[in-house]
């Protein structure tokens, strides 16, 4: 399961990473104009990677719901893994070591960077 992302390049050599993820049924462009708010000076090379998933209601998930606020464990896990394997080769392909990456995310999004 591999993601797509859209990626924003730092003004110069990256001093780190801004990643962010975004909620369920958004996409990779949904929350891509918070990169420039939240590091106008293009400091970090930023990323929004986009969720694996495509379910009803529609747009990209992390993963299927299995009740109110519950992650279904199969989808989960298995983004879980996609998103971790994908962020371990963003930072090698741009240089940036753990240390120096800052993730945020909105609902689905924000429990994906736990």
């Amino acid at each position: 399961m591999a993601l797509t992302a859209r990626v924003r390049p730092a003004a110069g050599e990256p001093e780190g990473a801004l990643v962010l993820f975004h909620g369920r049924g958004a996409d990779e462009n949904d929350l891509f104009p918070l990169l420039d708010a939240l590091d106008p000076e293009r400091r970090f090379v930023g990323a929004t990677p986009r969720g694996p998933l495509s379910l009803p209601p529609g747009g990209a998930h992390w993963y299927a719901l299995g009740g109110i606020g519950t992650p279904e464990a199969t989808t989960f896990y298995a983004s879980y893994g996609a998103a971790a394997e994908w962020l371990d080769g963003f930072l090698a392909e741009h240089g940036v070591v753990h240390d120096r990456l800052v993730l945020g995310g909105f609902s689905q999004g924000g429990v994906m960077t736990y």
